[in-house]
């Protein structure tokens, strides 16, 4: 993604990846990260996998609303190997 995307946030998609210990910023990281991987799933999702600021490693999933917007789903921090 590119600063010109948009991600939408509500108290729902807030509430879900407070429980998840990822903050909005971390989410936003990753996707605007050039080195994050990013991969379509099913029912017009991807997932993005990459780094924080801060050195954590988080799989995030969007809703794709349009070509530029997307809204996070869920995100978790990916387990060290």
């Amino acid at each position: 993604m590119t600063a010109q995307h948009v991600v939408e946030w509500d108290e729902r998609n807030l509430a879900h990846l407070m429980a998840g210990d990822v903050s909005p910023s971390e989410v936003d990281e990753v996707l605007h990260s050039p080195i994050s991987l990013r991969r379509r799933i099913a029912g017009g999702r991807r997932n993005y996998h990459g780094p924080t600021l801060a050195g954590r490693r988080l799989s995030v999933i969007v809703d794709v609303l349009g070509p530029n917007h997307v809204r996070p789903r869920t995100a978790r921090e990916i387990p060290g190997r």
